[in-house]
């Protein structure tokens, strides 16, 4: 018997057969592989995005509790006067929460950054204090100076840090 030299017809229609196999295999892994890059891709984003949202209400509750600080001063009675005090201490109250909350996001490298926002909230909270006491004991001029000095120095301050 003699040997072919020719591929049988049977040769001929597999051979295709398995490298189009071979190559939807490999293109299937390369598929998932690619998959799992944008899922851990849009978690990081995701928790940057929770973390941009985050530094916002922090920037936003320190506006309200330095605008409110104004609002204690142009007061003209008592009772406006004692229910800007508890609206402010309810603002102060959330914004403790917010600090709270985004440490969870602060790393070693933002560690420096946090620290200076918690201690420039400190001196807001004080100042703010004071200018609600010159405000109540009718010295417009010493809280008006104050709002304008010191806790918008802190407030800009927090905002940096930001």
């Amino acid at each position: 018997m003699k040997k072919q030299g020719r591929f049988s017809t049977k040769m001929i229609i597999l051979i295709p057969v398995f490298v189009i196999g071979i190559i939807s295999i490999i293109s299937s892994v390369l598929a998932v592989k690619n998959i799992r890059k944008v899922n851990e891709n849009a978690q990081i984003a995701n928790g940057y995005m929770v973390c941009i949202a985050d530094l916002g209400s922090i920037q936003i509750e320190t506006e309200k509790i330095h605008r409110l600080g104004l609002s204690h001063i142009v007061a003209t009675d008592l009772d406006s006067m004692i229910s800007l005090v508890d609206v402010i201490r309810a603002e102060q109250t959330v914004l403790d929460g917010y600090l709270s909350d985004f440490e969870q996001f602060i790393d070693d490298s933002d560690r420096e950054n946090y620290e200076a926002i918690l201690s420039n909230y400190e001196g807001l909270k004080y100042e703010n204090a004071n200018l609600m006491a010159y405000s109540a004991n009718g010295n417009k001029e010493a809280a008006y100076a104050l709002a304008n000095g010191a806790i918008s120095e802190y407030a800009d301050k927090i905002d940096q840090n930001i």
